[in-house]
């Protein structure tokens, strides 16, 4: 495991305690130009979950169980300057 997955310990957790909060990863800085982001670009918070009295008429509460972002959906330094 490397340092950015232990400064945070955003793991899923048992039904019963995932009804009563949240954990969220915020983005608190951009990295820079042509640099990766690092573990300090980010922030993982925990927030109150969701409930009936959250929700509107014809809204639905949504559980994320995966997220992935594809490799090739994050443009790599040689691209970013190719396009300049």
């Amino acid at each position: 495991m490397d340092e950015s997955q232990a400064q945070c310990s955003c793991s899923r957790d048992s039904d019963a305690s995932a009804l009563s909060h949240n954990k969220r990863i915020v983005f608190v800085r951009r990295p820079g130009e042509n640099n990766f982001p690092t573990a300090d670009c980010f922030q993982c918070e925990d927030c109150p979950a969701p409930n009936g009295s959250d929700v509107a008429a014809g809204q639905c509460i949504v559980r994320t169980l995966y997220l992935s972002v594809d490799p090739a959906q994050v443009p790599s330094p040689l691209t970013i300057f190719c396009s300049l």
